[in-house]
């Protein structure tokens, strides 16, 4: 073999042997391929939704030591309250309120606004209620609950009563029976509202110290709103009310003439009533209550553009939240 045809297959040795490779390789990977393709089943896309471990936990304590049993008959008594989660239950737990509300179940509003006073959404004494609303409610010394009395599938019948705070180095607060009213629901699923009017009392301050002095009221140191419609829904667990309106409600004049409020964000600058004191609108609280009705008229006069219990009221509109507690509050004790 000459020197030139050597040097020619050594050259061509490599090149040769690369494309042998190359066949080999394509050949390999296509047969793979087909055995893939024969060997895969579809598989379906998983569109459920994704879950947190540890989503159903119980929420943050409300406060205040666990009550013994007994109380008022038809209130019932335990701890001031646990928040529920509000997650929903994996392995079929209810969703779209199918299984709920519960019976016996307790709701603590944590949110409670005004939107319009007085037929004026403007009206400046909005800010000045909300952000004193804001502070009771996270203090615990504005407690607005609803007890679930009874459900089917049109209706929900609950009672909304108020809760009077322990002081404020102890938390917590405790149920105030006498102030319990009784609303009736209409419910499509999740959805609920009143069709017929009924009313709430607010009660806020300490067991000690109420922030609202009306001691001559049907439900003495309360703000007595009547003519009230719900409406909102629950989340699909029934942890949380959500999407909470007040489309109407009012307050009677003579109701707000003859309540006194403190405004003070400390319940203990409001330093109880005092039967002994005299004043001519706040007789029976002490100086450092005004009368309601003065206070708003600061803003501006008052139209009294509704009508409550047969005589001119203040239109309130306002929205509201709430949450699901773990136990029912106690029952507060000599009150």
């Amino acid at each position: 073999m000459s020197a030139i045809n050597t040097t020619f297959l050594k050259n061509q040795a490599p090149e040769r042997a690369h494309e042998r490779f190359l066949s080999t390789f394509i050949a390999f990977t296509s047969i793979t391929f087909i055995a893939l393709l024969g060997g895969c089943k579809e598989n379906p896309i998983d569109t459920s939704p994704n879950v947190l471990a540890g989503a159903n936990s119980a929420g943050v304590t409300a406060g205040g030591a666990t009550g013994s049993s007994g109380g008022e008959a038809g209130v019932s008594t335990g701890g001031s309250g646990t928040t529920a989660g509000t997650g929903g239950e994996a392995g079929g737990g209810p969703v779209s309120c199918e299984q709920c509300p519960e019976v016996g179940a307790w709701y603590r509003f944590n949110t409670l606004k005004v939107t319009s006073l007085d037929g004026n959404p403007e009206h400046s004494a909005i800010g000045v209620l909300n952000n004193l609303w804001r502070t009771d409610i996270g203090a615990e010394q504005l407690n607005v609950l609803f007890e679930i009395l009874d459900v089917t599938p049109e209706l929900i019948r609950v009672r909304a009563l108020n809760a009077a705070g322990y002081a404020s180095s102890e938390g917590g607060y405790c149920l105030l029976p006498y102030t319990a009213i009784e609303f009736e629901f209409a419910r499509e699923g999740c959805d609920f509202t009143n069709p017929v009017a009924s009313g709430i009392n607010i009660f806020a301050g300490s067991t000690n110290i109420p922030k609202n002095c009306s001691p001559d009221l049907p439900t003495p140191n309360t703000i007595p709103v009547r003519a009230v419609t719900l409406s909102g829904g629950f989340s699909d667990d029934c942890g949380q009310i959500i999407r909470g309106r007040v489309p109407s409600a009012s307050i009677p004049r003579s109701s707000l003439e003859g309540t006194c409020t403190c405004l003070s964000p400390s319940v203990e600058a409001c330093r109880g009533l005092d039967p002994s004191y005299e004043d001519e609108l706040c007789g029976g609280c002490n100086a450092a209550y005004r009368s309601l009705q003065a206070q708003l008229s600061i803003f501006g006069e008052l139209s009294y553009g509704c009508e409550a219990d047969g005589e001119p009221a203040v239109c309130l509109e306002g929205e509201f939240e709430a949450e699901r507690l773990d136990v029912a509050p106690e029952v507060c004790q000599g009150l």
